[in-house]
């Protein structure tokens, strides 16, 4: 959008770089903001310590495109980072009424831990839903698979997409 979480980032003295499809938005970040929005991927540098992304991932056209684009943009051992809405069963046996809610015209693409599971099945991750449990996230060692408790409205990855499980 925006760039409101980019702004966040900058403020707490993170270097930052962001995308954005709508020229508008990024303007508008770029000019009120401070921020360096792109609109174009071939003007992000790569050799980034972290990719983030906030409800973005459930509306992208290709899920494969922007995880590749990630690796491009990523140091090997950087972190790929997405929030989305939860397409787990968990949470849609726990939850049936925002389960059906959540997806279609609004979330084209509804995630689950079983798709980020195989897509990063050679790569260490985190997967968890909200709450998250901070303390587990920080323990993990960044090495391993892990995927805690996914029956909470948020689903949240976190893993090292150039690097192998060790």
């Amino acid at each position: 959008s925006w760039g409101y979480m980019s702004y966040q980032f900058l403020k707490s003295g993170i270097q930052v770089q962001g995308f954005e499809i709508s020229k508008q938005r990024a303007a508008y970040g770029n000019q009120n903001l401070a921020l360096d929005i792109k609109t174009n991927t071939d003007d992000l540098a790569p050799g980034n310590d972290l990719f983030y992304s906030s409800h973005v991932i459930e509306h992208v056209p290709s899920i494969s495109n922007m995880i590749n684009e990630a690796k491009r943009l990523l140091k090997p051992d950087g972190f790929f980072v997405a929030e989305c809405p939860n397409g787990s069963s968990a949470f849609r046996d726990k939850n049936k009424g925002k389960f059906h809610h959540g997806w279609g015209l609004v979330h084209p693409n509804y995630l689950s831990e079983k798709f980020y599971q195989h897509v990063f099945q050679k790569n260490p991750y985190y997967i968890g839903s909200s709450p998250f449990d901070l303390e587990v996230i920080r323990q993990w060692d960044g090495e391993s698979q892990l995927t805690q408790d996914v029956s909470g409205g948020q689903l949240l990855v976190i893993t090292k997409p150039n690097s192998m499980c060790r």
